[in-house]
């Protein structure tokens, strides 16, 4: 690594320290002044931690529930994922119920957040190992797409271009400050990648339909009952549905990010055979015309999501504050494996 990929990799993780400490303050006042409050909650134990989103599990009214803070901007996000909820409601897919939402300005200003509140959801997520779970969660995934028509534009924003290009930027950033070496001609093909998957997707795409964009199995809870329950969609946007797809069969036929992935190209992916079984479990329930859009354009799909990975493993590589040294090194291990295969540099 060069020495100026160590310098911007020690600003980027000292940014990112004083956002998570600075949040941490805001979250600690929060929930001193809610125990006072009308809608009182002890016992916060952190679940998951990020510089715009914390989630912890707390107790309100002697039952256990899911909360999450949204840090300044990101309330915005808050405020959808309660239209959201409002509409699931009224469809056929399962979300944790909301308790309570506190995101009005006045507590966006005295604490610079905002709080939504769900139950706590009793399960275990969905294993990508399990054939039966993954089939059940790819016809989920048509259902969830499948409820794009009562979502009003004004609620969701648009998967387009310049949002594709602001990811694909995200994704190429990553690896410039991560893989050892990544010059100009590195930067150049990861720019074609990033283009050539998104351009089908974007251009030739059938309606839009609501895309979860981070449908993994561990947002998917299933249930003692055999229900499953989506989670985790605040990053939702109206797009085409396969760039979700792709990222889905990923995860649920090889796992996100395991060995077995690695030792693929994505060109070999498309052709696996375990694909199939969970196509047709997304296409039996999924929107119409999606079966011969992905047959002729699902490669490109395909390398979208598998670029965006290498990309997430990047990201992860370098940030010390969320994962231990030994897991940064395998996730810079997988990311210079899979860009290798990407490459087509390991036959």
């Amino acid at each position: 690594m060069t020495l100026i990929q160590h310098w911007h990799r020690f600003q980027w993780n000292r940014r990112r320290a004083r956002r998570l400490r600075e949040f941490d303050r805001e979250a600690e006042a929060y929930f001193a002044g809610q125990s006072r409050g009308e809608f009182p909650m002890g016992e916060p134990t952190l679940v998951a931690d990020h510089y715009a989103r914390k989630k912890f599990r707390a107790v309100a009214g002697g039952a256990p529930v899911f909360v999450k803070l949204y840090r300044g901007k990101a309330v915005a996000e808050a405020r959808r994922n309660v239209a959201l909820h409002e509409t699931f409601s009224q469809s056929r897919i399962h979300v944790p119920r909301l308790i309570h939402a506190d995101l009005g300005e006045e507590t966006l200003q005295r604490y610079n957040l905002g709080c939504i509140v769900l139950e706590w959801v009793e399960g275990k997520p969905v294993a990508s190992g399990d054939a039966r779970g993954a089939a059940a969660a790819l016809e989920n995934l048509a259902l969830f797409h499948g409820i794009a028509a009562s979502i009003a534009d004004s609620a969701v924003p648009r998967w387009d271009e310049p949002a594709a290009e602001d990811a694909a930027r995200e994704i190429v950033e990553a690896l410039r400050l991560t893989l050892d070496p990544f010059g100009a001609e590195e930067e150049r093909f990861a720019w074609d990648v990033a283009r050539r998957g998104a351009k089908p997707l974007l251009s030739e795409a059938p309606p839009p339909v609501l895309l979860h964009m981070d449908y993994t199995p561990l947002n998917l809870i299933r249930r003692p009952n055999g229900e499953i329950v989506t989670l985790d969609f605040e990053d939702a946007r109206l797009g085409c549905f396969a760039f979700d797809l792709g990222a889905a069969l990923l995860h649920f036929a090889f796992g996100y990010a395991s060995d077995e992935l690695a030792a693929q190209r994505p060109d070999a992916l498309f052709a696996s055979p375990r694909m199939e079984p969970l196509l047709q479990s997304y296409f039996a329930a999924g929107p119409s015309g999606a079966e011969g859009f992905w047959r002729a354009q699902g490669r490109a799909a395909l390398e979208w999501s598998y670029f965006s990975m290498i990309g997430n493993l990047a990201k992860k590589s370098f940030n010390p504050f969320r994962y231990s040294r030994a897991e940064r090194r395998r996730y810079l291990a997988q990311a210079r494996r899979c860009w290798k295969r990407l490459r087509g540099e390991i036959r």
